[in-house]
């Protein structure tokens, strides 16, 4: 497809999405789209960021048709060749009648109720020396972005009162769009995180639980009604590490070492082993894989780069009292020393 094609693909998606008739097979069929190519999603988010920009041209009398922002949108610049003679007009003029106010543009995931799964696959080996692409950044329909480690399962629902979005074990990272009215609410774990918008960072690894603010304000609490209220602030960090009678704690969190994975390093102070190998399954091919409780209770402080587990995993026996073994499948056991 060229790039005029992948373009008026994305404005038939930003419009259908703000239909009043749109589905949950279409937000599935949407994001299926826009994660089978980075095409789309260029195209997708230039779309959506040129109808935010252009929010006062569609209001009031003699608001712009779609047509004429998508002419403004495409047009040459000065001393630019211009398109081919109607390149664009077929679909100009199918969209020619549509007048779309901001109000409708602002609140068009209030007409939505939809779940879907999105989940990142393992990163496969490349031949080439240029490193995998491990974090997937994608813009939800309300205009939120993510971040997501790879082997991260995300279910998102919306509805009229409410974003919610519900996350196993991985890692996202979220920038959330504001709507008061419709708070962005995370279940992960035991835990509930309401945010209106900010941005803030949710980590859940075997029992290990953390969600670390950036920006903004987020409300935490249990999965249970009646259980007690934390307010976390940017620069915030709670932990959790469920089981009976787990507690959740609160301190100062360090930006750089919480975050540090959107960059391709996961690092670690005193964690236990089995939610460091958590993490760092994410990352590989083959799982590791912790055959005895003890050696996963060993604590570990250090950092994993995300592009060359191998080796750190390779290097585990001679720091720690532990061996390795290989499955038939390949995946590797980590066992303690007999």
């Amino acid at each position: 497809m060229t790039q005029i094609e992948h373009r008026t693909a994305a404005w038939d998606w930003l419009l259908r999405l703000r239909e009043e008739a749109v589905t949950q097979d279409d937000l599935t069929q949407w994001l299926r789209w826009y994660e089978a190519d980075e095409r789309h999603k260029q195209a997708f988010d230039e779309a959506q960021a040129f109808w935010h920009s252009s929010a006062q041209a569609l209001e009031g009398p003699g608001a712009l048709t779609i047509a004429d922002l998508l002419n403004r949108a495409t047009a040459p610049a000065p001393g630019a060749l211009a398109p081919a003679p109607g390149a664009l007009q077929p679909r100009a003029q199918s969209r020619s009648k549509l007048r779309f106010s901001v109000g409708i543009a602002a609140c068009f995931l209030a007409l939505v109720m939809a779940v879907v799964v999105f989940e990142r696959p393992r990163p496969r080996p490349h031949a080439s020396t240029s490193p995998p692409t491990l974090v997937e950044k994608s813009v939800l329909p309300d205009g939120s972005r993510l971040e997501l480690a790879p082997r991260s399962q995300l279910e998102l629902q919306f509805t009229p009162e409410e974003r919610t979005v519900k996350i196993g074990d991985g890692e996202a990272y979220f920038s959330v769009a504001h709507n008061r009215a419709r708070p962005f609410v995370v279940h992960v774990g035991s835990l509930k995180v309401r945010a209106v918008g900010t941005a803030f960072n949710v980590r859940k690894a075997a029992s290990h639980v953390v969600v670390t603010v950036s920006e903004g304000t987020v409300e935490v609490s249990g999965a249970g009604s009646g259980s007690n209220l934390q307010r976390l602030t940017a620069g915030q960090q709670l932990t959790l590490i469920q089981g009976r009678g787990a507690q959740s704690v609160v301190e100062p969190a360090d930006l750089p070492h919480a975050l540090a994975w959107r960059q391709g390093r996961l690092e670690y102070q005193n964690e236990p082993l089995a939610s460091v190998i958590a993490d760092v399954n994410h990352y590989r091919e083959h799982p590791v894989i912790v055959q005895d409780e003890a050696v996963g209770q060993i604590l570990y402080s250090g950092t994993v780069f995300t592009a060359q587990t191998d080796v750190w995993v390779n290097a585990l026996p001679r720091v720690f009292p532990v061996r390795l073994g290989t499955t038939e499948n390949g995946a590797a056991i980590l066992m303690p020393v007999k």
